[in-house]
């Protein structure tokens, strides 16, 4: 659910499981083309969740667009 289908459900889920006591939202990577704008979302759904994501594919998101993303996140 946090990885697939509409956007703005996987918003309202996480922010679900965050009312649910839940403090960290894992969902796997794999080759999501937006995975940036979706973590970035998902954090805004959030009000202090910590979102992670299992491996992601330096295929289809290079290391440096990663470490940039990264660094915005945590700033």
């Amino acid at each position: 659910m946090l990885r697939r289908g509409e956007r703005q459900a996987a918003v309202e889920a996480a922010a679900e499981l965050e009312e649910l006591g839940y403090s960290a939202l894992w969902f796997p990577g794999g080759q999501h083309e937006d995975i940036v704008e979706h973590i970035w979302a998902l954090l805004r759904g959030t009000r202090k969740a910590v979102v992670a994501t299992g491996i992601v594919s330096v295929w289809t998101h290079p290391a440096t667009a990663m470490a940039s993303a990264h660094h915005d996140f945590t700033q």
